[in-house]
């Protein structure tokens, strides 16, 4: 029954709050990987000024005393509940009944409903076994109390994983972590019902949860049963009284409530919009950057070749560096279908999105011609759903490509794979930088081809269109959306409910081309924030754009100062140019205050000793903002100089976060380098990864950048920095996220 308290919650998509603090002290271990959304040319600093900043890395504690901390909550999706499934299904982390093929000695005690209760418990004779229900899910210990109650919650309702003692399941539920129940207090005012979960606290401050089983009460006395696990002795079944509505103690500890899912009636009578019941997903999948040591999660198919290099290790010259840290997964197969794959074992509900990026390149040195699809799938429960992007003939000499792909679920799900196959009979195929996160938007890789969740304005045209149409090849996925208008600020858009706070910061990615055989679309994607409070948007102008299936991408960031009540993603065509092609939308949560740097200030950075910064007006210093109005500004006259924003957030082995930005030379003549590092601090040795860039272009010619990080033990906050190289022109910043 006992529970060890464990600190630092880990589950860090549904904790409520972020504190955004900073301190300016030095990096952590390097180490994991970098991803890119998008990646027009790679560019690097000299190698020393790189081993210079990597120097300055060890280990080190998160502090916020600094500087003013800044508070910022989860955004929790407007969510409806249905009537949960009977019986559960059985969970697919085990291998074997209670799990036995990796807890040798399992047994079970009782099932409910398609739930088993498991043994034996610590207070049974057994020890505490860590378990992940997906990969970067709050771990919980087999065959603790509290692990039965999150498994039910999980398969029942949707509901990840979070941190709580069991006489907490209730008190520290938040909607945030899914399945839109309720919490009940046992005040004689009601009963729980079937499937409710307790949490009981008592003398001992460690408590105990349980699952209601059933319930035979009349009048207000009567009893309840249960299911439960890790207590001395039974058989996983108990029996509580009840008296006038109130539940009585087990003994000496009180029932002090019950999470409860909403009745039919009342989900009827409230109906919502987004058919989902938890935070949008960060990157889920497990080493991406292939940067740990073995293949992980990572599996081969038959008749395929697969292993992990390491810089350069691909010929004995040193021409196949990785697209991020330290290493890159190299592939070939001899049958289609061949390649690689990982399985996420995920709950996905019907209308739900998810994204895929990666980089992809020939794995042979100074050759060309690998070819291949990377593929996301969605299985399980319902009929297998995927999209796909073909890539190839790619480049060699490490010029990486970036490939992305989206999905909307048209049912529900239990497992996300990320697959790549090889092209036979073509050179090796080389990828880095994998990253599969949920997206905010329906229906942004355009496959559904009712169009569904987009609305043209008026005088505006909404065509979705098959591969091939106009000349033009999808992103990814099979089709894209063709949009073309005779009136000003016409085009297409997309309206989701959603709560935001102030404070709380949303960003956009897309891919647009013009949909012909000639040159010259123009237009702006926009992002806004709509209701309750006067509306934010932010921009990015594109244009005039290449033809012929050669994307151009395109992103905007936005941070709410006041509260709204949903946001819009809108695509303007501009008149008398040809017809816009649009693939690959996804909006998604960051956890980025200001990454636009378009709230009239520094807010949510700040600069190292030495340095200098400003927000700049877009024009300033002979250059353009990337997106919105406004662009960061720096320059330093020491080494590991720069700006930083730092978050207090726990982090569980396994989870990944992922760095997205947009970076220049701030003045008339090119030459800024530096930089970008995200790092993971507090509780465990530091680590980071990083990426540098420069020399960069000026005159609003920007350059994307990129990293992720893989967390290998727990830590207690994130930090996100650009280092400028001292000697260089002012560097330009723009568009940071990190989610």
């Amino acid at each position: 029954m006992a529970h060890e308290r464990r600190n630092l919650k880990a589950e860090w998509l549904a904790t409520g709050i972020l504190l955004f603090g900073a301190v300016a002290g030095p990096l952590g271990q390097t180490s994991l990987r970098v991803l890119a959304k998008v990646h027009i040319g790679r560019s690097v600093v000299d190698a020393v000024d790189s081993s210079a900043l990597l120097a300055k890395v060890n280990a080190t504690g998160l502090t916020v005393d600094r500087h003013s901390a800044v508070t910022q909550q989860a955004i929790e999706p407007v969510t409806s509940s249905v009537e949960p499934p009977s019986p559960v299904r059985f969970p697919p982390w085990w291998s074997g009944p209670c799990d036995d093929g990796q807890y040798p000695g399992s047994f079970a005690l009782s099932s409910w409903d398609g739930l088993t209760a498991c043994g034996p418990g610590p207070n049974r004779g057994g020890y505490d076994a860590p378990v992940e229900f997906f990969p970067g899910a709050w771990g919980e210990l087999e065959w603790e109390c509290v692990e039965l109650s999150m498994r039910w919650l999980y398969l029942e309702y949707g509901v990840r994983p979070y941190p709580a003692n069991g006489s907490e399941v209730v008190a520290d539920y938040s909607q945030a972590d899914g399945g839109d129940l309720y919490k009940v207090s046992n005040n004689g005012s009601s009963v729980p019902r079937p499937g409710d979960v307790l949490a009981m606290g008592s003398q001992w401050s460690d408590g105990h949860t349980a699952v209601v089983t059933g319930v035979d009460v009349n009048h207000g006395y009567g009893t309840i049963s249960i299911l439960e696990q890790n207590m001395n002795g039974g058989n996983g079944k108990n029996t509580l009284e009840v008296s006038g509505n109130y539940v009585e103690p087990d003994y000496d500890m009180v029932v002090t409530g019950w999470l409860q899912a909403p009745s039919a009636e009342v989900a009827a009578a409230n109906p919502v919009t987004r058919a989902t019941t938890e935070v949008p997903a960060a990157d889920l999948v497990r080493d991406g950057g292939f940067n740990l040591r073995g293949n992980g999660a990572w599996h081969k198919t038959e008749h395929s070749h697969f292993r992990i290099e390491r810089g350069g290790a691909i010929s004995r010259k040193p021409t196949m560096a990785p697209y991020e840290g330290s290493g890159f997964a190299v592939t070939r197969s001899s049958t289609p279908g061949g390649g690689i794959y990982q399985d996420i074992s995920f709950p996905v509900k019907t209308g739900e999105s998810f994204c895929a990026d990666a980089e992809v390149v020939t794995a042979v040195g100074a050759s060309s011609g690998a070819k291949g699809a990377m593929t996301l799938w969605l299985l399980g429960d319902s009929a297998t759903e995927s999209a796909n992007a073909r890539f190839g003939p790619l480049r060699g000499k490490s010029d990486w490509s970036p490939v992305s792909s989206c999905v909307t679920a048209a049912g529900s799900h239990s497992q996300i794979r990320i697959q790549f196959y090889d092209a036979p009979r073509t050179p090796m195929l080389a990828i880095d930088a994998v990253d599969v996160h949920e997206s905010f938007v329906e229906n942004g890789d355009f496959d559904n081809r009712k169009g569904t969740g987009w609305h043209a304005t008026k005088h505006s045209w909404l065509g979705i269109e098959r591969a091939g149409a106009l000349d033009t090849m999808p992103y990814g996925g099979n089709r894209f959306a063709v949009t073309n208008t005779t009136a000003a600020s016409g085009g297409i858009y997309q309206d989701t409910s959603l709560p935001i706070k102030k404070g709380q910061s949303l960003c956009a990615d897309a891919e647009v081309v013009t949909a012909g055989a000639h040159s010259g679309a123009r237009g702006q994607m926009a992002l806004w924030l709509l209701g309750k409070s006067k509306a934010q948007f932010s921009f990015v102008d594109f244009g005039k754009l290449a033809a012929r299936s050669r994307w151009t991408a395109v992103s905007t960031c936005l941070t709410a100062t006041g509260p709204h009540t949903g946001f819009r993603i809108q695509f303007y065509d501009a008149r008398k140019a040809p017809a816009l092609g649009i693939d690959g939308v996804d909006v998604h949560q960051s956890f980025v205050e200001n990454g636009g740097f378009n709230n009239h200030g520094s807010a949510g950075w700040h600069k190292t000793a030495s340095t200098w910064f400003k927000s700049e007006a877009a024009g300033n210093l002979g250059t353009g903002a990337y997106e919105g109005n406004e662009f960061g500004a720096t320059a330093t006259t020491v080494r590991g100089g720069g700006i930083y924003q730092e978050v207090l957030l726990p982090i569980a082995a396994g989870e990944s976060l992922c760095a997205d930005a947009e970076v220049v030379t701030a003045a008339a003549h090119p030459g800024a380098a530096g930089v970008m590092a995200l790092t993971l601090l507090g509780k465990s040795p530091s680590q980071a990864s990083l990426v540098p860039f420069g020399p960069l272009g000026a005159r609003g010619k920007w350059t994307p950048v990129s990293t992720c990080v893989t967390s290998a033990s727990r830590h207690a906050g994130f930090r996100i920095e650009f280092y400028d190289l001292p000697g260089t022109p002012a560097l330009g910043i723009d568009a940071v996220d990190v989610r």
